[in-house]
């Protein structure tokens, strides 16, 4: 019998069991809520809706260690960005270069078998 009080326990294991207690559906649901890493900068961030974080940007200038560690950041973050830019453009420029040059891939000059022949005939 469903309603039967001395039956209670042993109806509950088995609802846990078959994940169909209510402690089931709540982890379930807090599981659900669950981040995925690399979502928010912050490691710190586990779940959805776990807190929130009100601050004023007056506030944070004004505590000179978080302010110079955000330029310092922001710096490193700017020099980060141009040394990939002139490495790009490094890369491009050489194979430019290439192309340009009159060689094959090899070092060898393309224009070796025509002059060769030139002097031949």
């Amino acid at each position: 019998d469903k309603n039967c009080e001395g039956h209670r326990d042993v109806r509950e294991k088995e609802d846990i069991l078959n994940g169909q207690h209510i402690i089931n559906k709540i982890a379930d649901a807090k599981r659900a809520l669950k981040i995925q890493p690399g979502v928010f900068r912050d490691p710190a961030f586990q779940y959805l809706g776990e807190s929130i974080l009100i601050w004023s940007l007056r506030d944070y200038m004004s505590n000179s260690k978080w302010r110079d560690d955000a330029i310092r950041k922001s710096l490193r973050n700017i020099e980060s960005r141009k040394q990939a830019l002139m490495v790009e453009k490094e890369a491009e420029r050489r194979r430019r270069e290439k192309t340009n040059s009159g060689t094959d891939g090899n070092g060898d000059n393309k224009d070796d078998d025509s002059v060769q022949e030139k002097e031949d005939s």
